[in-house]
């Protein structure tokens, strides 16, 4: 017998002693299930969402940031290689280019986070509809797309809205 023995958990053991192996169906007796579900899933759940909420802010910030120092960068990159045609400074050439590379950089970057911000979404969602709560977390991720369909649906309506208002006035 270990130090860690806990008298909560079921006798495995003793448990599969008397599992007949011909019988069609296996009954799992319920102290069992009960224990997996208490003990192993329930803490691993609580465990997991709270990592994921902590964690998805950060990735969010995170991809918010380098995107945004991405286009900055490649507005300083398009300047500095402006310059360069004026006054021909091959020094100004090379800032202009690594600035423009360090942007590409920054931009993939953005991009990995805004993915992993999507996946942990996903991933949270997806948890709490296994435990039974019937509450989405808003994908802050996609929010582009989401913009530009909207944007899309709005065009489609107010060109049927249009469509009516021609059809009415050529009567």
């Amino acid at each position: 017998m270990s130090c860690f023995y806990d008298s909560n958990i079921p006798d495995i053991e003793n448990m599969i002693e008397h599992i007949n192996p011909n019988e069609e169906h296996l009954v799992i007796p319920e102290h069992f299930k009960k224990y997996i579900i208490k003990e192993l899933l329930l803490p691993y759940y609580k465990a997991n969402i709270e990592y994921i909420i902590k964690t998805k802010s950060g990735w969010a910030r995170v991809s918010t940031g380098f995107l945004t120092a991405s286009t900055l960068l490649v507005g300083i990159s398009s300047i500095l290689s402006f310059a360069s045609g004026v006054y021909l400074d091959k020094h100004l050439n090379f800032v202009a280019g690594s600035i423009g590379l360090i942007s590409l950089v920054f931009k993939e970057f953005g991009s990995y986070a805004n993915n992993i911000d999507h996946v942990k979404t996903l991933t949270i969602n997806d948890m709490l509809k296994n435990v039974g709560i019937n509450h989405i977390m808003r994908d802050t991720s996609r929010n582009n797309e989401t913009l530009m369909e909207k944007q899309k649906i709005l065009k489609l309506n107010e060109d049927k809205v249009n469509d009516k208002k021609d059809g009415i006035n050529q009567i």
